[in-house]
C-alpha cells in the first residue's frame, strides 16, 4: 500500500512542460541576410526602372508611370534564361525567396514576381490579349495613387 501512495505522490507533482517544436521555416528572417531593410516592390520597380538595370523591364511613357515587362514564355523559340528572366531572379534575391540549390528555376520565380505585383494596390495591368503570346510578348502597367478610380 505503501508504495502506490508514494507513485501518486510522485505523479502528482510532476510538472508537465508543453513540446518543444524542433522545426524552422524555410522563409525564417534569421536565415535570410539583408544589408538593411528590404525596398517594397513599388520602389524597387521604380529604381530598376529609372537605373535600366534590367534589360526586360522599360517605361512606356514615364510621366504617366506607365511600363512594359517582356513577358517570354520558357518554351518559346529563342528563349534564353539569363536574359529574359533577369527581372524574376532580381526579385526572387532581393525578397530572399531565391532557393541557391534551384537558381535556374525560372517559372517559380516569374510566378512569384506575377503574384506580388497582382498583390499591388496602386499597380494596374493595362495588357491587350494580343500582346501576352509570342516573340513580341510583354504585359504593361500603369502606377496609379491612392485618388484614382481603380485604387482599392
Amino acid at each position: 500500500m505503501r508504495k502506490t501512495s508514494t507513485v501518486r505522490a510522485r505523479r502528482r507533482d510532476r510538472k508537465v512542460m508543453p513540446p518543444t517544436l524542433r522545426y524552422r521555416s524555410v522563409s525564417n528572417s534569421a536565415t535570410r541576410s539583408r544589408k538593411g531593410a528590404r525596398l517594397r516592390m513599388r520602389p524597387w520597380l521604380e529604381l530598376l526602372l529609372d537605373t535600366q538595370k534590367c534589360s526586360i523591364l522599360r517605361w512606356e511613357d514615364r510621366d504617366s508611370k506607365k511600363f512594359s515587362i517582356a513577358w517570354r514564355h520558357a518554351s518559346s523559340h529563342g528563349f534564353d534564361p539569363s536574359r529574359h528572366s533577369d527581372l524574376f531572379y532580381m526579385w526572387a534575391e532581393h525578397t530572399g525567396k531565391l532557393k541557391r540549390i534551384t537558381k535556374e528555376n525560372h517559372s517559380s520565380n516569374k510566378s512569384t514576381f506575377r503574384c506580388a505585383l497582382n498583390s499591388l494596390k496602386d499597380c494596374i495591368e493595362l495588357t491587350k490579349t494580343g500582346d501576352k503570346r509570342g516573340e513580341g510578348a510583354k504585359r504593361t502597367y500603369q502606377f496609379i495613387e491612392p485618388g484614382h478610380q481603380l485604387y482599392d
